[in-house]
């Protein structure tokens, strides 16, 4: 059986649903499934067994035709589109994918949906298009199947929680303080976050804290980057705050990395603005290494 995935993002990319697709189509190739993927220019392509055609400049109607050839040269008997993602943008053509491929390619539609509760009314409408041609829906929160039955009623929609990619660390307890004296050779606690910098993840709460509580330091498993105008924001905001040589900013990590990091931390904090669901990989990620975890509900 060919499967093909579309998705905006794969790794090298920075992108959860990125990583999501990859462990995916990993264990579908171990399963003897041909796998492949149609994504963003920027994707690698050295992936063993799976075909990675990242051949999508931008996620507009220009490149509409590009992915219905390259489908038509892959012959797969069933195509997965993975929404949202960051590289889609607001384009409508990802919306509308699915009514071409079902004309042309003539195959079953599979659409993953991820985080459908935090959609706008007009993302909401746009992925109403989408969620109509599909022939089968995947959704990784119970709650979003009676909202998107109201949508569609004629296909099935099935849950399936998703896991964090990152796994387990596999760092003994001597490892762990070696790894510690590393990072920060103090006595001071150390408190890490991990996951992307955005305005829902309450990282300004999490700085005030930090300001107000002594013998501490802040591990920020994440980038914050002066050409991105909220990174731009939390940093003028923990300057003023004074608390520079509180705060250890890794930048961006591999997934291995990830995992010894927040092992090596007294607790993991991730104070959700819209409380933590199951399809936060941040927080499964930090459960995954057996601490402490303070989040929001």
């Amino acid at each position: 059986m060919n499967i093909c995935f579309v998705v905006g993002a794969f790794p090298n990319m920075k992108c959860g649903i990125g990583d999501y697709t990859f462990n995916l189509a990993e264990a579908l190739v171990d399963m003897k499934y041909n796998v492949s993927i149609i994504t963003s220019l920027q994707a690698s392509t050295d992936v063993s067994n799976i075909d990675v055609c990242n051949v999508v400049s931008e996620w507009n109607f220009r490149n509409l035709k590009k992915i219905i050839l390259t489908l038509k040269e892959l012959k797969p008997d069933v195509v997965c589109i993975q929404y949202p993602s960051n590289e889609y943008k607001k384009n409508l053509m990802v919306n509308v994918l699915p009514f071409f491929i079902k004309k042309i390619i003539k195959c079953p539609i599979i659409e993953t949906i991820q985080e459908y509760s935090v959609f706008t009314i007009l993302g909401k409408i746009r992925n109403a298009i989408s969620i109509y041609n599909a022939n089968r829906i995947i959704v990784v929160e119970e709650e979003y199947i009676p909202m998107i039955k109201r949508l569609n009623k004629k296909s099935q929609i099935t849950y399936i929680p998703i896991t964090s990619s990152i796994k387990k660390s596999k760092l003994n307890n001597k490892e762990v303080e070696e790894l510690r004296k590393r990072i920060d050779n103090s006595s001071d606690k150390l408190i890490s976050y991990f996951g992307f910098a955005n305005q829902t993840k309450g990282i300004e709460e999490l700085f005030y804290a930090i300001k107000e509580i002594s013998g501490v330091k802040l591990l920020f498993i994440s980038e914050l980057q002066e050409s991105v105008e909220y990174h731009k924001n939390l940093i003028e905001l923990y300057k003023k705050l004074e608390i520079e040589d509180r705060i250890i900013i890794t930048g961006f990590l591999g997934e291995k990395e990830v995992a010894d990091y927040i092992k090596c931390s007294d607790t993991c904090v991730i104070p959700f603005k819209n409380g933590v669901s199951k399809r936060n990989s941040s927080f499964l990620a930090a459960y995954n290494q057996n601490i402490p975890v303070v989040t929001t509900t």
